[in-house]
């Protein structure tokens, strides 16, 4: 929905509930005009004890960010990534254009901390590539 207006999963629920389902948004909609982007990146981290986790509502208000959560709390365990289930957390952002949609990611990953016992950033950093074609 923050890139086509049209919220699919409200839909594929009200359908399963056997509610009438407009389609109307669908067919209006056209992917080709759509000048908005968008990135969901997943935060991955080392294995390790999390000490503390930096505050999501301050990434929450960096430009173009739009959600934000960390899936684990103080205490816990970080184990060695096996799938994406292990994801430390996730931020969802928006930008006008690709480049800058790729310059917000690089930023909100740099504001990212989950720290371990000593202090240590646990948070594995993008490699500094092209995310974009």
């Amino acid at each position: 929905p923050l890139l086509t207006g049209v919220d699919i999963l409200d839909m594929l629920i009200d359908s399963c509930l056997g509610k009438n389902v407009d389609f109307w948004p669908l067919s209006r909609y056209n992917f080709e005009n759509n000048k908005k982007h968008a990135a969901v990146k997943m935060i991955f981290a080392r294995p390790g004890i999390i000490d503390t986790l930096g505050d999501m509502d301050e990434v929450i208000k960096l430009p173009g960010v739009k959600y934000g959560k960390f899936n684990f709390k103080p205490g816990q365990r970080v184990e060695a990534i096996n799938n994406a289930t292990q994801r430390a957390g996730y931020v969802v952002i928006t930008a006008d254009t690709l480049s800058a949609l790729e310059q917000r990611v690089f930023y909100v990953y740099d504001q990212l901390t989950v720290t371990d016992p000593e202090g240590q950033n646990m948070v594995i950093p993008l490699e500094r590539t092209r995310l974009f074609p």
